[in-house]
């Protein structure tokens, strides 16, 4: 089945997502509030009420909407932003992570001179 309302067409498979989107304890808000503002175009509602609910801007309902038709539930992962080039290696996190899992020896807690020592 699919539903449409309005040119808004999203697919049985793609609700099923969303609405499990809305049903995990896991999932982010901002991605439960996309899932939001695409069933919700799908049941036709307009853009200026869905806005007034979920207490966003139009602009943002346009644009979630847009990127759903443009890419499908692609469009509605958050991209990569520009900023600073990331200073350590994923391996590097990974020992860090690991190092702070353990407990010091002889001590109560590890401070963060000391862990910078210990990896590196």
């Amino acid at each position: 089945m699919v539903y449409v309302a309005a040119r808004f067409v999203v697919m049985d498979a793609d609700a099923e997502v969303l609405r499990g989107w809305l049903r995990s304890h896991s999932m982010s808000q901002e991605f439960c509030q996309r899932a939001k503002i695409i069933l919700a175009s799908a049941a036709g509602e307009g853009v200026r009420a869905m806005a007034r609910r979920l207490e966003i801007s139009p602009d943002t309902v346009c644009q979630w909407r847009e990127r759903y038709l443009q890419e499908g539930l692609d469009g509605l992962r958050t991209r990569p932003r520009s900023g600073r080039p990331r200073t350590i290696t994923e391996s590097k996190e990974r020992s860090i992570v690991s190092a702070t899992m353990k407990a010091p020896k002889a001590r109560t807690h590890c401070s963060t001179r000391r862990l910078a020592e210990q990896v590196g």
